[in-house]
Protein backbone atom coordinates (compact mmCIF):
# COMPACT_ATOMS: atom_id res chain seq x y z
CA UNK A 1 0.00 0.00 0.00
CA UNK A 2 1.40 3.15 -0.77
CA UNK A 3 2.08 5.50 2.41
CA UNK A 4 1.92 9.53 2.27
CA UNK A 5 3.00 11.17 5.01
CA UNK A 6 2.98 15.19 4.96
CA UNK A 7 5.58 16.27 7.47
CA UNK A 8 5.34 19.91 9.28
CA UNK A 9 7.34 22.81 8.33
CA UNK A 10 9.34 24.59 10.49
CA UNK A 11 7.94 28.47 11.38
CA UNK A 12 6.69 29.88 14.97
CA UNK A 13 3.93 32.30 15.70
CA UNK A 14 2.64 33.54 18.77
CA UNK A 15 -0.92 32.73 20.54
CA UNK A 16 -2.62 35.71 21.88
CA UNK A 17 -5.84 34.76 23.76
CA UNK A 18 -9.04 37.23 23.85
CA UNK A 19 -11.18 37.67 26.24
CA UNK A 20 -9.95 35.02 28.58
CA UNK A 21 -10.56 32.23 26.23
CA UNK A 22 -7.40 29.69 27.37
CA UNK A 23 -6.27 26.21 26.45
CA UNK A 24 -7.12 23.82 29.63
CA UNK A 25 -6.26 20.27 30.19
CA UNK A 26 -8.22 18.36 27.07
CA UNK A 27 -11.24 16.00 27.53
CA UNK A 28 -12.57 13.59 25.24
CA UNK A 29 -14.16 15.25 21.95
CA UNK A 30 -15.44 14.17 18.78
CA UNK A 31 -14.75 14.08 15.15
CA UNK A 32 -14.28 14.37 12.47
CA UNK A 33 -16.82 17.30 11.76
CA UNK A 34 -16.63 21.47 10.72
CA UNK A 35 -18.46 24.39 11.81
CA UNK A 36 -21.79 24.04 10.76
CA UNK A 37 -23.17 28.04 12.83
CA UNK A 38 -21.88 29.62 11.06
CA UNK A 39 -21.36 27.04 8.17
CA UNK A 40 -18.06 26.76 6.55
CA UNK A 41 -18.07 26.83 3.13
CA UNK A 42 -18.60 23.32 2.19
CA UNK A 43 -21.22 23.02 4.73
CA UNK A 44 -22.90 26.07 3.02
CA UNK A 45 -22.61 24.63 -0.38
CA UNK A 46 -24.70 21.62 0.84
CA UNK A 47 -26.98 23.30 2.84
CA UNK A 48 -27.81 25.40 -0.27
CA UNK A 49 -28.88 22.26 -2.69
CA UNK A 50 -27.07 21.07 -6.04
CA UNK A 51 -23.73 23.31 -6.66
CA UNK A 52 -24.34 26.20 -9.07
CA UNK A 53 -22.00 28.95 -8.99
CA UNK A 54 -19.07 29.63 -6.63
CA UNK A 55 -19.83 26.53 -4.67
CA UNK A 56 -19.41 24.64 -8.36
CA UNK A 57 -16.15 26.61 -9.25
CA UNK A 58 -14.85 25.88 -5.63
CA UNK A 59 -15.38 22.18 -6.02
CA UNK A 60 -14.07 22.11 -9.71
CA UNK A 61 -11.01 23.52 -8.49
CA UNK A 62 -10.12 21.49 -6.05
CA UNK A 63 -9.87 18.53 -8.43
CA UNK A 64 -10.84 15.94 -5.41
CA UNK A 65 -13.84 13.89 -7.32
CA UNK A 66 -16.25 15.98 -5.13
CA UNK A 67 -14.80 14.76 -2.13
CA UNK A 68 -14.60 17.63 -0.04
CA UNK A 69 -18.82 18.02 -0.73
CA UNK A 70 -18.85 14.60 0.01
CA UNK A 71 -16.60 13.93 2.65
CA UNK A 72 -17.33 17.84 4.28
CA UNK A 73 -16.05 16.92 7.33
CA UNK A 74 -13.03 15.57 6.24
CA UNK A 75 -10.93 18.87 5.22
CA UNK A 76 -7.79 17.74 7.02
CA UNK A 77 -3.96 19.11 8.02
CA UNK A 78 -1.37 17.05 9.76
CA UNK A 79 0.31 19.04 12.51
CA UNK A 80 2.67 17.45 14.92
CA UNK A 81 4.77 18.89 18.20
CA UNK A 82 2.29 19.86 20.92
CA UNK A 83 -0.24 20.89 18.44
CA UNK A 84 -0.30 24.49 18.79
CA UNK A 85 -0.88 27.24 16.43
CA UNK A 86 2.99 27.61 15.95
CA UNK A 87 3.23 24.01 15.15
CA UNK A 88 0.10 24.48 13.03
CA UNK A 89 1.48 27.31 11.05
CA UNK A 90 4.35 25.31 10.29
CA UNK A 91 2.88 22.47 8.63
CA UNK A 92 -0.19 24.56 6.68
CA UNK A 93 0.78 26.42 3.66
CA UNK A 94 -1.22 29.73 4.43
CA UNK A 95 -3.04 29.89 1.41
CA UNK A 96 -4.78 26.51 2.48
CA UNK A 97 -6.21 27.78 5.95
CA UNK A 98 -9.95 26.87 4.78
CA UNK A 99 -9.08 23.54 3.40
CA UNK A 100 -6.44 21.93 5.15
CA UNK A 101 -3.82 19.82 2.76
CA UNK A 102 -5.88 16.70 1.90
CA UNK A 103 -8.94 18.16 -0.27
CA UNK A 104 -11.03 20.95 -0.85
CA UNK A 105 -8.21 23.69 -1.89
CA UNK A 106 -10.95 25.46 -4.26
CA UNK A 107 -12.86 26.47 -0.99
CA UNK A 108 -9.93 29.32 -0.06
CA UNK A 109 -10.45 31.49 -2.95
CA UNK A 110 -11.01 34.83 -2.61
CA UNK A 111 -14.63 35.93 -3.26
CA UNK A 112 -17.77 38.16 -2.78
CA UNK A 113 -19.82 35.45 -4.26
CA UNK A 114 -19.61 33.11 -1.02
CA UNK A 115 -22.68 33.02 0.86
CA UNK A 116 -22.78 34.93 3.80
CA UNK A 117 -24.70 34.08 7.50
CA UNK A 118 -25.62 36.99 9.97
CA UNK A 119 -23.93 36.92 13.49
CA UNK A 120 -25.14 39.40 15.78
CA UNK A 121 -23.43 39.60 18.98
CA UNK A 122 -25.04 40.60 22.13
CA UNK A 123 -24.08 43.56 24.31
CA UNK A 124 -20.74 42.03 25.17
CA UNK A 125 -19.99 41.07 22.25
CA UNK A 126 -20.80 37.51 22.74
CA UNK A 127 -21.98 35.29 19.59
CA UNK A 128 -22.87 31.82 19.79
CA UNK A 129 -20.95 29.34 17.05
CA UNK A 130 -21.75 25.55 16.93
CA UNK A 131 -19.60 22.70 15.53
CA UNK A 132 -20.71 19.87 14.54
CA UNK A 133 -19.14 16.17 15.02
CA UNK A 134 -19.26 12.82 12.72
CA UNK A 135 -17.36 10.75 14.79
CA UNK A 136 -15.85 10.41 18.20
CA UNK A 137 -12.04 10.83 18.36
CA UNK A 138 -9.66 12.10 21.06
CA UNK A 139 -8.70 14.49 23.46
CA UNK A 140 -9.08 18.07 21.27
CA UNK A 141 -9.23 22.03 21.06
CA UNK A 142 -10.73 24.64 18.92
CA UNK A 143 -8.89 27.56 17.64
CA UNK A 144 -11.62 30.29 16.13
CA UNK A 145 -9.83 33.05 13.85
CA UNK A 146 -11.14 36.47 12.48
CA UNK A 147 -10.15 37.82 9.62
CA UNK A 148 -7.48 41.64 10.34
CA UNK A 149 -9.54 44.49 9.72
CA UNK A 150 -7.19 45.39 6.71
CA UNK A 151 -7.73 42.77 5.16
CA UNK A 152 -10.39 42.36 2.90
CA UNK A 153 -11.76 38.51 2.63
CA UNK A 154 -12.85 38.82 -0.70
CA UNK A 155 -10.21 40.21 -2.81
CA UNK A 156 -7.53 38.29 -0.74
CA UNK A 157 -6.85 34.63 0.12
CA UNK A 158 -6.45 34.93 3.65
CA UNK A 159 -3.11 33.63 5.52
CA UNK A 160 -1.68 32.90 9.02
CA UNK A 161 -0.53 36.28 8.64
CA UNK A 162 -4.10 37.96 7.71
CA UNK A 163 -6.22 36.88 11.03
CA UNK A 164 -6.22 37.04 14.83
CA UNK A 165 -7.53 34.58 17.71
CA UNK A 166 -10.60 35.28 18.94
CA UNK A 167 -10.48 32.65 21.22
CA UNK A 168 -9.04 28.22 21.79
CA UNK A 169 -11.55 26.50 23.30
CA UNK A 170 -11.41 23.03 24.91
CA UNK A 171 -13.56 20.27 24.15
CA UNK A 172 -16.11 19.39 26.30
CA UNK A 173 -16.95 15.40 27.54
CA UNK A 174 -20.17 15.82 26.78
CA UNK A 175 -21.75 16.79 23.69
CA UNK A 176 -25.01 17.19 22.51
CA UNK A 177 -26.75 14.73 20.19
CA UNK A 178 -28.61 15.82 17.19
CA UNK A 179 -30.34 14.11 14.02
CA UNK A 180 -31.77 15.01 10.84
CA UNK A 181 -29.48 17.81 10.08
CA UNK A 182 -28.23 18.76 6.49
CA UNK A 183 -25.50 17.87 6.26
CA UNK A 184 -25.90 14.44 8.38
CA UNK A 185 -23.75 14.81 12.00
CA UNK A 186 -24.52 13.58 15.01
CA UNK A 187 -23.54 15.49 18.09
CA UNK A 188 -22.52 19.36 18.76
CA UNK A 189 -21.01 21.68 20.79
CA UNK A 190 -21.59 25.27 21.36
CA UNK A 191 -19.10 27.94 21.94
CA UNK A 192 -19.70 31.15 23.44
CA UNK A 193 -17.38 33.68 20.97
CA UNK A 194 -16.03 37.04 21.92
CA UNK A 195 -16.45 39.92 18.80
CA UNK A 196 -14.28 42.99 18.38
CA UNK A 197 -16.01 46.10 19.31
CA UNK A 198 -15.22 47.31 16.25
CA UNK A 199 -16.06 44.68 13.86
CA UNK A 200 -19.29 44.71 12.04
CA UNK A 201 -19.48 43.95 8.42
CA UNK A 202 -18.81 41.01 6.07
CA UNK A 203 -15.74 38.97 7.79
CA UNK A 204 -14.11 34.97 7.52
CA UNK A 205 -14.05 33.28 10.66
CA UNK A 206 -11.31 30.38 10.43
CA UNK A 207 -11.69 27.40 12.82
CA UNK A 208 -9.48 24.67 13.68
CA UNK A 209 -9.99 21.93 15.50
CA UNK A 210 -7.42 20.32 16.31
CA UNK A 211 -7.13 16.39 18.09
CA UNK A 212 -4.00 16.16 20.52
CA UNK A 213 -2.95 12.05 20.08
CA UNK A 214 -0.45 10.98 17.83
CA UNK A 215 -2.89 11.33 14.53
CA UNK A 216 -1.83 14.96 14.59
CA UNK A 217 -4.91 14.97 12.19
CA UNK A 218 -6.94 18.72 12.42
CA UNK A 219 -9.93 19.66 10.63
CA UNK A 220 -9.71 23.42 8.58
CA UNK A 221 -12.43 26.02 7.41
CA UNK A 222 -13.52 29.35 6.57
CA UNK A 223 -16.92 30.51 7.36
CA UNK A 224 -18.26 33.58 5.24
CA UNK A 225 -20.28 36.16 7.82
CA UNK A 226 -21.65 39.62 7.90
CA UNK A 227 -21.26 41.04 11.84
CA UNK A 228 -24.23 43.18 13.42
CA UNK A 229 -23.02 46.19 16.02
CA UNK A 230 -23.25 44.90 19.34
CA UNK A 231 -26.85 44.05 20.39
CA UNK A 232 -28.10 45.31 17.32
CA UNK A 233 -30.55 43.43 14.35
CA UNK A 234 -29.51 46.06 11.88
CA UNK A 235 -27.51 44.34 9.11
CA UNK A 236 -25.17 46.40 7.99
CA UNK A 237 -25.69 47.03 4.10
CA UNK A 238 -23.49 44.70 1.63
CA UNK A 239 -21.39 46.22 -0.80
CA UNK A 240 -22.50 44.94 -4.68
CA UNK A 241 -20.54 41.99 -5.92
CA UNK A 242 -17.95 42.79 -8.04
CA UNK A 243 -18.37 41.61 -11.79
CA UNK A 244 -17.59 38.21 -12.56
CA UNK A 245 -14.48 38.11 -13.59
CA UNK A 246 -12.00 34.77 -14.80
CA UNK A 247 -9.93 33.98 -11.33
CA UNK A 248 -6.15 34.47 -12.37
CA UNK A 249 -4.25 31.76 -13.09
CA UNK A 250 -1.76 30.00 -10.59
CA UNK A 251 1.49 30.67 -11.97
CA UNK A 252 3.26 27.04 -12.65
CA UNK A 253 7.16 26.33 -13.16
CA UNK A 254 8.85 23.73 -14.19
CA UNK A 255 11.37 22.87 -11.37
CA UNK A 256 12.98 19.62 -12.83
CA UNK A 257 12.29 16.59 -14.96
CA UNK A 258 10.15 14.01 -12.81
CA UNK A 259 12.34 10.66 -13.52
CA UNK A 260 16.35 10.63 -14.67
CA UNK A 261 18.02 7.40 -14.93
CA UNK A 262 16.13 5.40 -11.81
CA UNK A 263 16.11 1.98 -12.71
CA UNK A 264 14.64 0.21 -9.63
CA UNK A 265 13.88 -3.56 -8.99
CA UNK A 266 11.64 -5.53 -7.50
CA UNK A 267 11.60 -5.04 -3.75
CA UNK A 268 12.84 -1.76 -4.22
CA UNK A 269 10.83 1.39 -3.14
CA UNK A 270 10.39 4.65 -5.17
CA UNK A 271 10.26 7.99 -2.75
CA UNK A 272 9.00 10.89 -4.23
CA UNK A 273 9.39 14.00 -1.67
CA UNK A 274 8.25 17.59 -1.31
CA UNK A 275 10.52 19.52 0.78
CA UNK A 276 10.10 23.49 1.78
CA UNK A 277 10.56 25.47 4.67
CA UNK A 278 14.05 26.82 5.85
CA UNK A 279 14.88 23.70 7.05
CA UNK A 280 13.38 21.89 4.05
CA UNK A 281 11.37 19.54 5.77
CA UNK A 282 8.16 17.12 4.15
CA UNK A 283 5.63 18.73 2.37
CA UNK A 284 4.82 15.46 0.81
CA UNK A 285 6.29 11.92 1.05
CA UNK A 286 4.66 9.31 -0.57
CA UNK A 287 6.25 5.60 -1.25
CA UNK A 288 5.81 3.17 -3.92
CA UNK A 289 7.14 -0.25 -3.75
CA UNK A 290 8.01 -1.72 -6.75
CA UNK A 291 6.44 -5.18 -7.45
CA UNK A 292 6.67 -7.21 -10.30
CA UNK A 293 3.68 -5.61 -12.14
CA UNK A 294 5.40 -2.48 -12.31
CA UNK A 295 9.12 -2.61 -12.39
CA UNK A 296 8.92 -2.31 -15.96
CA UNK A 297 7.74 1.13 -15.54
CA UNK A 298 4.43 1.33 -15.10
CA UNK A 299 5.53 2.62 -11.54
CA UNK A 300 6.01 6.20 -13.21
CA UNK A 301 2.61 6.72 -13.89
CA UNK A 302 1.43 5.01 -11.15
CA UNK A 303 3.37 7.05 -8.97
CA UNK A 304 2.23 10.72 -11.03
CA UNK A 305 -1.16 9.63 -10.77
CA UNK A 306 -1.39 9.51 -7.20
CA UNK A 307 0.69 12.81 -6.85
CA UNK A 308 -1.51 14.78 -9.12
CA UNK A 309 -4.54 13.05 -7.29
CA UNK A 310 -3.71 14.01 -3.95
CA UNK A 311 -1.29 16.72 -3.61
CA UNK A 312 -2.41 18.95 -7.04
CA UNK A 313 -2.51 22.08 -4.78
CA UNK A 314 1.17 21.47 -4.11
CA UNK A 315 3.10 19.97 -7.01
CA UNK A 316 2.17 18.29 -10.83
CA UNK A 317 3.41 15.86 -13.03
CA UNK A 318 3.42 16.45 -16.54
CA UNK A 319 3.80 18.60 -19.69
CA UNK A 320 2.59 21.90 -20.26
CA UNK A 321 0.64 23.01 -22.94
CA UNK A 322 0.85 26.51 -25.04
CA UNK A 323 -2.33 27.23 -23.45
CA UNK A 324 -0.93 26.74 -19.75
CA UNK A 325 -2.27 23.22 -18.94
CA UNK A 326 -0.21 20.50 -17.18
CA UNK A 327 -1.20 16.71 -17.82
CA UNK A 328 0.60 13.81 -17.34
CA UNK A 329 1.71 11.97 -20.47
CA UNK A 330 1.50 8.19 -20.09
CA UNK A 331 2.93 7.40 -23.78
CA UNK A 332 6.06 8.87 -22.63
CA UNK A 333 6.33 8.69 -18.96
CA UNK A 334 9.95 9.68 -18.60
CA UNK A 335 9.38 12.71 -20.27
CA UNK A 336 7.35 14.48 -17.72
CA UNK A 337 8.75 17.24 -15.47
CA UNK A 338 7.53 18.36 -12.22
CA UNK A 339 5.47 21.28 -11.29
CA UNK A 340 5.24 23.74 -8.56
CA UNK A 341 3.94 26.59 -7.98
CA UNK A 342 5.59 28.28 -5.21
CA UNK A 343 9.33 29.40 -4.99
CA UNK A 344 11.73 28.02 -2.00
CA UNK A 345 10.84 24.54 -2.80
CA UNK A 346 12.55 21.04 -3.79
CA UNK A 347 11.22 17.79 -4.56
CA UNK A 348 13.29 14.61 -5.12
CA UNK A 349 12.64 11.13 -6.51
CA UNK A 350 14.98 8.48 -4.83
CA UNK A 351 15.18 4.96 -5.11
CA UNK A 352 15.58 2.56 -1.52
CA UNK A 353 16.53 -1.32 -1.13
CA UNK A 354 14.48 -3.74 0.40
CA UNK A 355 14.33 -4.00 4.04
CA UNK A 356 16.31 -7.51 4.03
CA UNK A 357 18.87 -6.43 1.30
CA UNK A 358 22.35 -6.54 2.08
CA UNK A 359 24.21 -3.13 2.17
CA UNK A 360 27.54 -2.56 2.84
CA UNK A 361 28.48 -0.07 5.80
CA UNK A 362 32.25 0.84 5.13
CA UNK A 363 33.88 4.09 7.15
CA UNK A 364 34.03 7.24 5.54
CA UNK A 365 36.35 8.64 3.36
CA UNK A 366 39.76 9.84 5.24
CA UNK A 367 42.87 11.49 4.36
CA UNK A 368 46.75 10.46 6.55
CA UNK A 369 49.84 11.78 6.17
CA UNK A 370 52.77 9.51 4.49
CA UNK A 371 54.84 7.64 7.15
CA UNK A 372 58.89 7.91 6.15
CA UNK A 373 60.10 4.79 8.47
CA UNK A 374 57.69 2.08 8.48
CA UNK A 375 54.43 1.21 6.67
CA UNK A 376 51.29 2.15 8.44
CA UNK A 377 47.45 0.25 8.73
CA UNK A 378 44.25 2.02 9.36
CA UNK A 379 41.45 0.24 10.68
CA UNK A 380 38.45 -0.70 7.57
CA UNK A 381 35.60 -2.11 9.70
CA UNK A 382 32.91 -3.50 7.45
CA UNK A 383 31.21 -5.43 10.55
CA UNK A 384 28.63 -3.25 10.26
CA UNK A 385 27.04 -4.26 6.92
CA UNK A 386 23.16 -4.88 6.99
CA UNK A 387 21.78 -8.56 6.05
CA UNK A 388 25.34 -9.19 5.15
CA UNK A 389 26.30 -13.34 5.05
CA UNK A 390 29.73 -12.93 3.54
CA UNK A 391 32.16 -10.27 3.28
CA UNK A 392 34.98 -9.38 0.66
CA UNK A 393 37.14 -6.50 0.81
CA UNK A 394 39.36 -5.69 -2.10
CA UNK A 395 41.61 -2.56 -3.56
CA UNK A 396 40.57 -1.59 -6.64
CA UNK A 397 42.43 1.64 -7.24
CA UNK A 398 46.16 1.47 -6.54
CA UNK A 399 46.74 -2.26 -6.78
CA UNK A 400 50.61 -2.95 -6.47
CA UNK A 401 51.13 0.36 -3.94
CA UNK A 402 48.48 -0.47 -1.49
CA UNK A 403 47.36 -3.21 0.28
CA UNK A 404 45.09 -5.01 2.88
CA UNK A 405 46.31 -6.95 5.93
CA UNK A 406 44.15 -9.27 7.95
CA UNK A 407 45.99 -8.70 11.02
CA UNK A 408 49.09 -6.95 12.80
CA UNK A 409 51.90 -8.19 11.44
CA UNK A 410 50.07 -10.35 9.06
CA UNK A 411 50.65 -10.54 5.21
CA UNK A 412 50.16 -8.29 2.70
CA UNK A 413 47.26 -9.04 0.06
CA UNK A 414 45.02 -7.31 -2.15
CA UNK A 415 41.73 -8.66 -1.51
CA UNK A 416 40.18 -10.50 1.65
CA UNK A 417 36.89 -12.23 3.21
CA UNK A 418 37.12 -10.96 6.73
CA UNK A 419 34.71 -8.01 7.28
CA UNK A 420 37.71 -6.41 9.28
CA UNK A 421 40.46 -5.59 7.49
CA UNK A 422 43.46 -3.05 7.39
CA UNK A 423 43.98 -0.65 4.74
CA UNK A 424 48.29 -1.11 4.73
CA UNK A 425 49.89 2.10 3.67
CA UNK A 426 53.85 1.44 3.02
CA UNK A 427 56.37 3.76 4.04
CA UNK A 428 57.33 7.06 1.94
CA UNK A 429 53.97 6.47 -0.26
CA UNK A 430 51.73 8.89 -1.16
CA UNK A 431 48.92 8.53 -3.57
CA UNK A 432 45.00 7.85 -3.36
CA UNK A 433 43.34 3.83 -2.65
CA UNK A 434 40.30 3.15 -3.10
CA UNK A 435 39.46 -0.32 -1.06
CA UNK A 436 35.67 -2.01 -1.77
CA UNK A 437 33.87 -4.01 0.24
CA UNK A 438 31.21 -6.71 -1.14
CA UNK A 439 28.71 -7.90 0.65
CA UNK A 440 26.57 -11.03 -0.10
CA UNK A 441 22.80 -11.35 1.58
CA UNK A 442 20.50 -14.08 1.02
CA UNK A 443 19.08 -15.18 -2.98
CA UNK A 444 22.74 -14.28 -3.59
CA UNK A 445 21.64 -10.75 -3.45
CA UNK A 446 25.21 -7.97 -3.27
CA UNK A 447 26.07 -4.61 -2.60
CA UNK A 448 29.15 -2.58 -2.58
CA UNK A 449 30.28 0.48 -0.67
CA UNK A 450 33.51 2.14 -1.20
CA UNK A 451 35.93 3.59 1.00
CA UNK A 452 39.19 6.28 -0.29
CA UNK A 453 42.07 6.56 1.56
CA UNK A 454 44.08 9.87 0.47
CA UNK A 455 47.34 9.80 1.60
CA UNK A 456 49.57 12.95 1.40
CA UNK A 457 53.19 13.82 2.02
CA UNK A 458 53.73 14.74 5.68
CA UNK A 459 54.52 18.10 5.08
CA UNK A 460 51.02 18.75 3.40
CA UNK A 461 50.12 20.03 7.17
CA UNK A 462 46.93 22.29 8.53
CA UNK A 463 47.87 25.37 10.65
CA UNK A 464 47.20 25.97 13.85
CA UNK A 465 44.13 27.35 13.59
CA UNK A 466 42.91 24.80 11.19
CA UNK A 467 44.57 21.40 11.87
CA UNK A 468 44.23 18.42 9.61
CA UNK A 469 40.91 16.58 10.03
CA UNK A 470 41.62 13.65 11.90
CA UNK A 471 39.46 10.04 11.31
CA UNK A 472 37.85 9.11 14.60
CA UNK A 473 38.28 12.17 16.88
CA UNK A 474 35.42 14.03 18.35
CA UNK A 475 34.74 17.94 17.18
CA UNK A 476 32.47 20.21 18.85
CA UNK A 477 30.76 23.19 17.68
CA UNK A 478 33.70 25.75 16.46
CA UNK A 479 35.79 23.62 16.06
CA UNK A 480 37.79 24.54 12.97
CA UNK A 481 39.64 22.06 10.82
CA UNK A 482 41.41 21.32 7.18
CA UNK A 483 40.32 18.46 5.01
CA UNK A 484 42.12 18.23 1.16
CA UNK A 485 42.42 21.88 1.49
CA UNK A 486 38.64 23.09 2.72
CA UNK A 487 38.83 24.36 5.61
CA UNK A 488 35.48 23.72 7.76
CA UNK A 489 33.84 24.77 11.20
CA UNK A 490 31.73 22.13 12.99
CA UNK A 491 27.83 22.93 13.64
CA UNK A 492 27.45 20.59 16.55
CA UNK A 493 29.35 17.36 18.09
CA UNK A 494 30.30 14.82 15.77
CA UNK A 495 32.84 12.45 14.65
CA UNK A 496 31.78 12.22 10.63
CA UNK A 497 34.23 13.52 8.07
CA UNK A 498 33.85 17.22 6.48
CA UNK A 499 31.68 17.35 3.67
CA UNK A 500 29.75 14.64 4.44
CA UNK A 501 27.04 15.72 6.09
CA UNK A 502 25.66 18.80 7.87
CA UNK A 503 27.49 18.40 10.64
CA UNK A 504 30.38 20.60 9.15
CA UNK A 505 29.40 23.80 7.61
CA UNK A 506 32.26 25.58 5.25
CA UNK A 507 34.15 28.34 6.57
CA UNK A 508 34.77 29.85 3.31
CA UNK A 509 31.15 29.58 1.56
CA UNK A 510 32.67 31.15 -1.94
CA UNK A 511 35.23 28.71 -2.01
CA UNK A 512 34.64 25.62 -4.84
CA UNK A 513 34.26 22.03 -3.50
CA UNK A 514 33.35 19.09 -5.05
CA UNK A 515 29.60 18.40 -4.65
CA UNK A 516 28.70 15.41 -2.58
CA UNK A 517 25.42 13.96 -2.20
CA UNK A 518 25.24 14.16 1.16
CA UNK A 519 26.35 17.25 2.21
CA UNK A 520 23.77 20.16 3.33
CA UNK A 521 24.74 23.26 1.29
CA UNK A 522 23.09 26.71 1.79
CA UNK A 523 22.38 29.82 -0.51
CA UNK A 524 25.71 31.13 -1.74
CA UNK A 525 28.09 27.74 -1.66
CA UNK A 526 29.80 26.96 -5.03
CA UNK A 527 30.22 23.07 -5.44
CA UNK A 528 32.05 21.88 -8.70
CA UNK A 529 30.54 18.61 -10.45
CA UNK A 530 31.40 17.14 -13.28
CA UNK A 531 33.52 19.70 -14.82
CA UNK A 532 31.19 22.24 -14.18
CA UNK A 533 31.12 25.33 -11.33
CA UNK A 534 27.81 25.84 -9.50
CA UNK A 535 26.37 28.39 -7.41
CA UNK A 536 23.47 27.24 -4.71
CA UNK A 537 20.61 29.28 -4.70
CA UNK A 538 19.05 27.59 -1.64
CA UNK A 539 19.34 25.42 1.27
CA UNK A 540 19.52 21.77 -0.24
CA UNK A 541 20.74 18.16 0.10
CA UNK A 542 20.73 15.37 -2.28
CA UNK A 543 20.15 17.84 -5.20
CA UNK A 544 22.30 16.99 -8.34
CA UNK A 545 23.01 20.34 -10.00
CA UNK A 546 23.06 19.10 -13.35
CA UNK A 547 19.29 17.87 -12.75
CA UNK A 548 18.26 20.97 -10.56
CA UNK A 549 18.45 24.28 -11.99
CA UNK A 550 16.47 25.83 -10.24
CA UNK A 551 18.48 24.97 -7.24
CA UNK A 552 21.86 25.20 -8.68
CA UNK A 553 23.36 28.33 -10.87
CA UNK A 554 25.88 27.26 -13.59
CA UNK A 555 29.07 29.62 -12.65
Amino acid sequence: MDEINIMSIKNKIALVLVAGAGLATTSLAFGHGAMIDPPARQVSCIQQGPLTGICKEASNKSNDGGQSIYTWQELTGFVGGDHSAAEARKAIPGHLLCSGITKGSGFNMASDKWKTAVLKPDANGKVNMRYGYTQTHVKSFTEIYINKKNVDPTKKVIGWDDVELLGIFTAAENTSPTSGMKPSYTRYEDFNVEIPADRTGRAVIFSRWQRVDQGNEGFYGCSDVVITSRGSDIIPPTPEPDPIEDPAPVEWYEYAKFTTNQAPAIGDTVIFRLMGGTRGDDLVKISKPITASNVAGNWISELATQINRDHSNLVLIGQKSASGSIAFNPQQPRNNAIFLNETGRSAVLSVEGPANAPIAIVPANFEVKSTSDASAAYTLDGSQSSNALSYRWKVVSGQGTFWLQEQQGGIWVSSSQKPVVRALIPANTTGTAVYELTVTGKNGATHSNRVTVTVKDNNDGGSDEYPQWQQGKTYVSGDKVILNGVRYVAGYWNQSQPGSSDAWKLADPAQVVEWNTSMTYISGNNVSYKGKNYSAKQWTVGNQPDQYPNIWAVK
